[in-house]
């Protein structure tokens, strides 16, 4: 999201795709299910177009929603890495880097471990 900058994917602009924690399209789908059931039928997951892919998006743009995307993703998707005694509970940097390869299923670099430094100091 280039920084918490934009809440939907502008490089390269993947239809849905986004929210604070730039969801690809099937989770958004089914974030917006959990948050507005009966609006949105389980079908479109696969068979949506574009323009219907950015209008469920469009459901969890708000602030609100949209930041708590990343929570919802967490709990959802990736269970194991929430709330447990050994996962992401005491600013363990490994813990996160783990989380990130792992759950987000992107890549490490120094720039992630430089905002979390800076994130734990202020905490």
């Amino acid at each position: 999201s280039a920084k918490w900058e934009y809440n939907i994917n502008h490089y390269p602009g993947r239809p849905g795709q986004g929210t604070r924690a730039m969801l690809m399209y099937n989770y958004v789908q089914a974030y917006a299910s959990s948050l507005f059931p009966g609006h949105i039928t389980a079908d479109i997951a696969n068979t949506a177009s574009d323009e219907i892919k950015n209008t469920v998006r469009k459901l969890v743009l708000d602030d609100d929603n949209s930041f708590g995307s990343a929570f919802w993703y967490l709990t959802s998707v990736k269970p194991e890495f929430h709330n447990k005694s050994d996962k992401l509970r005491d600013g363990n940097m490994d813990d996160f880097k783990d989380y990130i390869e792992h759950g987000v299923q992107t890549t490490w670099d120094s720039g992630r471990q430089s905002i979390w430094e800076s994130v734990n100091a202020a905490l």
